[in-house]
């Protein structure tokens, strides 16, 4: 998932933007083998908190990817499954604001025998230059 603004984005949505970005970071930043899906999500959790943006984050971190597109591991808060090498999950927090809109930074992650690999390809942040056009 990236989330695209059309035009400059006004100083909320850079806001949103960026800490979203700095949430998505710190559980990219926590994914690794023997460590607690819920842990993941606390680290996403956090960094929202600190912002005040905490209480529009209304859904779980991510999920383990496989045959199934949402499977287990869970991460979330109340998730017991514990990460280990192998298992490919997904980071994503985001912040909804009604009559708004709202930022998600999506990312895979294999998990390692020594920590984690982004295996997704596409840049963050995303920009679309409309200007030109």
């Amino acid at each position: 998932t990236r989330t695209v603004v059309v035009g400059a984005p006004d100083d909320r949505q850079q806001e949103m933007l960026t800490v979203v970005l700095a949430s998505q970071r710190a559980g990219v930043a926590a994914v690794g083998p023997g460590v607690a899906a819920s842990a993941v999500d606390a680290a996403c959790r956090a960094v929202l908190d600190e912002a005040g943006w905490g209480e529009y984050f209304v859904h779980g971190t991510g999920h383990g990817v496989g045959l199934d597109i949402h499977e287990r591991p869970a991460v979330n808060g109340r998730s017991d499954d514990v990460l280990t090498p192998g298992m490919i999950v997904t980071v994503e927090p985001g912040v909804y604001l009604e009559g708004v809109g709202g930022v998600r930074w999506e990312d895979l992650l294999l998990v390692t025998d020594s920590g984690a690999e982004v295996i997704t390809a596409s840049p963050k942040p995303f920009t679309v230059d409309v200007t030109s056009r």
